[in-house]
């Protein structure tokens, strides 16, 4: 049911002791709760945040399998309460979002002032999810986010994020790690329902990351 691609050490603990979790929660007749419940999405989360999978689905079918996994865990994290997901994972202590026009600790906690702190988080998840701030859960959103592109690219459709720079006229740069490039700027334009990709201004450089500070040219 659940396999790691690339696992590491602790990953695989991790997955050990979730399916053994889930093993239990799944043989009761009641909604988990308490201390199973947050355990097993702790495990759950982090079975994906400290494992190495992060190459790109080859089909759907395996981009649907990865996403149906992380589903699970989003639905248990819909029978939480806003509380217990912070004793979970404690919001991120930065305070300077309003330096940098980012979220913060303060807006988080202002997200969740309005919540009912002992009430199920319920449907509210996806934004609840959007607006929390904790480097785990981030790592969380944006496995989730990748599969989303995996399965849109198996299938032939735009990604999210090829959707979200049509609706905002934002052009977007493409990484070829192997040959170590980059190809922009790339113009999506929506017509009638319809993704168009216009590459007229592109134009495509070669990249290399930058030489550690500690390495001096002599």
């Amino acid at each position: 049911m659940f396999e790691l691609i690339h696992g590491t050490p602790r990953s695989e603990l991790y997955l050990k002791v979730f399916l053994r979790k889930l093993d239990i929660i799944s043989k009761t007749d009641e909604l988990p709760q308490g201390t199973e419940l947050m355990a097993a999405v702790f495990l759950g989360v982090k079975v994906f945040t400290s494992a190495r999978c992060r190459e790109k689905q080859k089909t759907t079918q395996l981009a649907k399998d990865r996403f149906n996994k992380l589903e699970i865990i989003k639905s248990l994290m819909t029978l939480l309460t806003p509380r217990q997901f912070m004793n979970i994972f404690p919001i991120t202590k930065e305070y300077d979002g309003d330096k940098y026009q980012s979220k913060d600790y303060f807006f988080t906690r202002e997200m969740i002032n309005t919540l009912d702190m002992d009430a199920a988080i319920g449907d509210k998840i996806d934004d609840f999810l959007w607006d929390y701030r904790n480097r785990d859960i981030e790592r969380f959103q944006l496995e989730v986010f990748r599969v989303l592109s995996d399965l849109a690219r198996a299938k032939g459709l735009p990604t999210p994020l090829e959707k979200f720079s049509a609706e905002n006229g934002i052009p977007l740069y493409y990484e070829d790690k192997k040959h170590k490039e980059i190809t922009g700027p790339i113009h999506i334009e929506n017509v009638g329902g319809e993704y168009f990709y216009n590459d007229f201004e592109a134009t495509t450089v070669p990249f290399k990351k930058p030489s550690p500070d500690y390495l001096k040219l002599v």
